[in-house]
């Protein structure tokens, strides 16, 4: 009678040393998971401003191409910017 009670008591022990196992590498998981979404949304933040910097020089580019020199002049003395 006693011998069955041990061998209950064992399989119970090994059953919730398995469960906290289990449970710890779930955890490990989901803390790397998080913080790969960190690093993740940080790189997204940074695509998305160096393609709003490219999209605003692009269209700063093309705005120059089209100014001609009269008028870049005339600009750069109305905003007292051009040198003598």
């Amino acid at each position: 009678m006693t011998y069955v009670f041990v061998v209950g008591f064992v399989l119970v022990v090994i059953l919730l040393s398995y469960a906290g196992y289990k449970i710890k590498r779930a955890n490990n998981e989901i803390d790397r998971l998080f913080k790969t979404n960190e690093q993740l949304q940080t790189e997204k933040i940074i695509a998305q401003t160096q393609v709003k910097n490219l999209t605003v020089r692009k269209q700063y580019e093309e705005n120059s191409h089209n100014a001609d020199r009269t008028a870049v002049i005339d600009r750069l003395q109305q905003s007292a910017d051009l040198r003598d």
